[in-house]
C-alpha cells in the first residue's frame, strides 16, 4: 500500500463558531486484479464552551478512529473479502431500528462488508433521520459499493436543501463507488469547480482529488 494523502486541515472562523477539522486519506493498494485507490473523509466541528480540550475527542480523536475502522474495512474487503456475517448485520439492523440511532452502529453497518446491510442504509439516508445518522447512511454505502444506489448519492450532493458537510459525503461515497461513472461524475463536478475561488470549492475539489489525482 502507497499512502498519497494523510492530514488534518482545522480551521476555525471566530472565537464564538465551531472548530473543524478536515481529516482525510488517500492510498494506492496493489491487488490481484491491479492497483486500486482507497480513501476516506471526515469532517467534525464542535464548539469549545470551557476549555479547547473539549475540542480533542470530537475533532480529533473520533475522526481518526473512523479512519481506521474505515481503512481495516476497505482493506479487508479488496485483499481478503473478509466481512460479517448476515446473523451479525443483522444484530447491527436492530441496532439501528428505532428512534435513537447511534452513527457508530451506521458505520459499522458499512464497516461489514456485507451488501445484507444495504436496505437498512438507504432507509436510514431518508430525511426524517438525524443529519449524522444519514451522513453515516451515505458513507457506508460507498464502503459498501452499493452502485445501485448512485442515483440516490448523487440527488444529495446536488441537493441545495443540503449544508457542504452533506455534499462532501456524498460526493465520498461516490468516489467509493469506483465506477467509470462514478469517475465520470467527480471528474464533471471538479471541472464545473475549477473558475471557482471560494473555500467550499477548493474543499470540495481537494476531497475529489483524494480519489483522482494520480
Amino acid at each position: 500500500m502507497v499512502i498519497r494523502v494523510l492530514q488534518i486541515e482545522n480551521r476555525r472562523d471566530s472565537a464564538y463558531s465551531p472548530f473543524k477539522t478536515f481529516t482525510s486519506f488517500s492510498a494506492d493498494v496493489t491487488t490481484g486484479s491491479g492497483t486500486q485507490r482507497i480513501a476516506t473523509f471526515i469532517m467534525r466541528r464542535k464548539v469549545p464552551v470551557w476549555s479547547f480540550n473539549e475540542v480533542i475527542d470530537p475533532t480529533y480523536n473520533d475522526p481518526l478512529h473512523l479512519l481506521a475502522k474505515e481503512l481495516a474495512a476497505k482493506l479487508g474487503q479488496l485483499l481478503f473479502d473478509a466481512r460479517l456475517s448476515d446473523e451479525q448485520v443483522d444484530q447491527l439492523i436492530a441496532r439501528t431500528t428505532g428512534p435513537a440511532v447511534n452513527p457508530l452502529d451506521v458505520y459499522d453497518l458499512g464497516f461489514s462488508n456485507n451488501a445484507h446491510a444495504v436496505p437498512q442504509l438507504v432507509t436510514l439516508c431518508s430525511a426524517g433521520n438525524e443529519g449524522d445518522v444519514v451522513r453515516a447512511a451515505m458513507s457506508s454505502l460507498g464502503v459498501l459499493r452499493a452502485r445501485e444506489h448512485l442515483d440516490l448519492l448523487v440527488k444529495e450532493a446536488e441537493s441545495t436543501k443540503n449544508d457542504w458537510e452533506d455534499r462532501a459525503v456524498a460526493l465520498k461515497a461516490i468516489g467509493d463507488l469506483g465506477t467509470p461513472q462514478s469517475r465520470a461524475y467527480l471528474e464533471a463536478v471538479r471541472s464545473h469547480l475549477g473558475p471557482l475561488t471560494d473555500a467550499g470549492a477548493a474543499r470540495t475539489s481537494a476531497l475529489i482529488g483524494l480519489y483522482l489525482d494520480e
